[in-house]
């Protein structure tokens, strides 16, 4: 096992914290590879398992999907003066897709074994506090309003989301920083993400009970020359947390006001204990590995709990006539959208193991 694929499946030793790190998005650019040997080579996974889209887009004419997630190749039609090279964007859905079997730190690792020119445009490192411990979405709101802030960052942003027939808040996230920045933070609710994830999806009904815990997420935006450099440290080392102590030691910084000093002088003020928690903790982080949920087994438990009454009333007012049930599975079969596709190509290919 090689030093990348070591750093992928270590698990946070942050006890006390509960912090977990995780790469959230991944995005770069290859060239001089055609498509299939980036699929082959790089992403280490079957051209058959990508479809071509439509409608390419940034100025490419042509894109692939992943069949198991959102896993996009952006490309032009073959040409020898194509400058632009072939894009690979993976989003937070398909860095989990992809980790059922496979380590995000090894697509950086076979890109630089290829030896092909390539850049890293954008890498997302995710901090996860599923009890609210030491990241607490609150305390990061009330210190903003309060300009208990110190930072190289010029502004801060709230996303508020609420429905409007009843105002119930649905999400909330701060961003720290431009997001045209190449380095920007957002800090959002996580638990409030999975409520509204869970009441859209029928499936998951059932999972809003289990949505219990609070749950804030802190993310670190790496962009263009930043990403590079973010991505050649993840390959080098297992201490991710050092590389986002670093990051939020320059930039960013709660504070404690000074009765003696002015807002002018917000650099003499000292730490706020609940942030100083946060870095001497964040640095104990290693990379972590998560794998996405199994959907499938999500699906076959709706149906089982919800939809089984309503199967056994027809059959048995049918005497056991399956036909109509044949007929219902066969008209749904030509109604699969991209998500039900990924979700089966996700439990065969765990099957295969």
């Amino acid at each position: 096992m090689d030093n990348a694929e070591n750093i992928a499946t270590i698990e946070s030793t942050n006890s006390q914290a509960n912090l977990t790190a995780l790469i959230d998005w991944l995005e770069f650019t290859v060239h001089d590879l055609a498509v299939d040997t980036i699929i082959n080579l790089i992403l280490k996974l079957d051209p058959k398992d990508f479809m071509e889209v439509k409608k390419g887009r940034f100025g490419y004419q042509k894109q692939k999907l992943w069949n198991a997630g959102t896993l996009f190749l952006l490309y032009n039609l073959e040409s020898g003066n194509d400058k632009m090279g072939v894009h690979i964007i993976l989003t937070g859905q398909a860095c989990r897709q992809y980790e059922a079997n496979k380590s995000i730190v090894n697509i950086i690792s076979n890109s630089k074994k290829t030896m092909a020119r390539h850049n890293f445009t954008r890498v997302d490192i995710a901090i996860d506090d599923k009890k609210d411990s030491v990241i607490n979405f609150d305390k990061f709101l009330r210190y903003s309003e309060d300009g208990h802030v110190s930072s190289l960052w010029y502004k801060y942003s709230l996303i508020m989301e609420r429905r409007i027939s009843d105002t119930e808040t649905l999400g909330r996230t701060l961003y720290y920083g431009s997001k045209k920045s190449k380095i920007f933070m957002r800090v959002y609710d996580k638990k409030l993400e999975q409520i509204k994830k869970a009441k859209a999806n029928q499936q998951k009904k059932e999972e809003l009970l289990k949505v219990q815990n609070e749950w804030t997420r802190m993310e670190l935006v790496f962009r263009e020359e930043r990403a590079g450099m973010a991505a050649d440290y993840i390959l080098m080392s297992k201490e991710i947390g050092i590389l986002i102590r670093g990051v939020l030691n320059q930039y960013i910084r709660f504070v404690e006001p000074n009765p003696n000093s002015t807002n002018q002088q917000k650099r003499r003020w000292d730490t706020a204990p609940w942030w100083q928690d946060i870095i001497e903790d964040v640095e104990k982080i290693k990379l972590s590995q998560k794998k996405a949920d199994r959907r499938i087994e999500d699906m076959k438990d709706w149906v089982k709990k919800q939809i089984s009454p309503t199967l056994a009333t027809i059959l048995e007012a049918t005497e056991g006539d399956m036909s109509w049930l044949v007929n219902v599975i066969v008209g749904g079969s030509s109604r699969l959208k991209n998500k039900h596709k990924q979700a089966i190509h996700q439990y065969m290919t765990e099957r295969k193991k």
